[in-house]
């Protein structure tokens, strides 16, 4: 069927998927590397790329992992891409990608590497922590970004991007891993959770989302059905009955707000994954953004 852009793009938006719906199929690879496909330098580690990690502090998982880095030196070394098909994305809408990141380096080394989230060619997200030097060690993070697509309607690529532009890899020099690769349209606001999450330590939240709108945060330990507000776009996905306010607060011209949270030095709360989930109010209305598991270690 031929359609002229117009009628292309209401289709898209008709047919495309709900607010806050995961389009990534097989993010965590618990169905091994099924719907990826990876080129590039680097050593994969493990079989083809999938090895185990405990990448996000809650235990041992599949994940995708690789030594990056050039395999003869003469930089800079482009990176390795590994890439799904995710499917209708509409022009004009808000998403975000978040993918949980690990470093472990077994000495210090002048560049760790970066890695990168693009969309149908676009660099939509990037984790530099380690673009210059990096302690020995193994690093726990997360990768976020909220982007509104410019791109062409339905079915477009995914691409990770994983690089050491500097040097070859060895065997001593750092694995990078990533898992729980999510990308999803939303209307409200994004939480990045960046850093480490050490118990003892410190929490670093970026709220991100309309410029000057008001924001709000909630947790709860667990989820539920989501459940339709009145009024509100979105849904809510937290446990009503053990939800708890944590924070509200408008954001900056930038559309961001930056806080941080003592993590107290318990050691029943080491991987108990807590759920977050933000609110979004403009002049335009209320939007609730999606949730998100996140645990400390």
């Amino acid at each position: 069927m031929r359609c002229s852009a117009i009628t292309c793009v209401a289709l898209a938006v008709l047919s495309a998927p709900a607010l806050g719906q995961e389009l990534v199929v097989n993010g965590d690879f618990s169905n091994q590397l099924s719907g990826w496909s990876g080129s590039g330098p680097g050593k994969l580690l493990g079989t083809n790329g999938l090895t185990s990690l405990d990448v996000n502090g809650q235990g041992a998982s599949p994940c995708f992992g690789l030594h990056p880095g050039g395999n003869t030196f003469n930089p800079p070394h482009p990176p390795y891409k590994l890439a799904t098909k995710v499917g209708a994305m509409v022009p004009g809408r808000t998403y975000e990608v978040t993918i949980d990141v690990a470093a472990v380096a077994k000495v210090g080394q002048a560049q760790g590497g970066m890695i990168e989230a693009w969309v149908a060619g676009t660099k939509v997200a990037e984790w530099t922590r380690f673009s210059g030097n990096i302690p020995a060690g193994t690093f726990r993070d997360r990768l976020c970004g909220r982007f509104k697509y410019r791109g062409a309607v339905g079915a477009q690529t995914l691409e990770v991007h994983l690089a050491r532009p500097l040097y070859v890899w060895h065997n001593r020099s750092p694995q990078f891993f990533i898992d729980n690769v999510s990308l999803r349209p939303t209307a409200g606001p994004t939480l990045c959770h960046v850093g480490e999450r050490s118990i003892g330590g410190k929490l670093a939240l970026e709220v991100h989302g309309e410029a000057a709108a008001a924001v709000a945060v909630f947790l709860a330990p667990k989820t539920m059905n989501p459940v339709q507000v009145p009024g509100i776009s979105g849904a809510l996905e937290l446990d009503l009955v053990s939800l708890s306010f944590l924070l509200a607060g408008p954001l900056d011209a930038k559309g961001m707000l930056s806080a941080s949270f003592p993590i107290p030095n318990v050691a029943a709360l080491q991987g108990m994954p807590i759920w977050w989930q933000g609110l979004q109010i403009t002049k335009t209305g209320a939007a609730f953004g999606g949730s998100y598991n996140v645990a400390v270690y």
